[in-house]
C-alpha cells in the first residue's frame, strides 16, 4: 500500500465517521463518537512522538 492508497482509505473511513456522527440513530453516533475519542488519542500520540 502506497501514501496515496493510505490517504484515500483514511478520507473513507473520515467520510464513514462523520456520517454515523450525524446518524439519527442514537447508538450509531454514540459509537462513532467513540471512535472519534480514540482516533484524537491516537493521533496526540502520534504527533508526541514525531518532536
Amino acid at each position: 500500500m502506497d501514501k496515496d492508497d493510505l490517504n484515500r482509505q483514511a478520507d473513507a473511513e473520515i467520510a464513514g465517521l462523520v456520517r454515523d456522527l450525524t446518524s439519527s440513530d442514537e447508538a450509531t453516533r454514540a459509537d462513532a463518537a467513540e471512535k472519534a475519542h480514540l482516533a484524537e488519542k491516537l493521533l496526540k500520540g502520534i504527533d508526541r512522538k514525531k518532536k
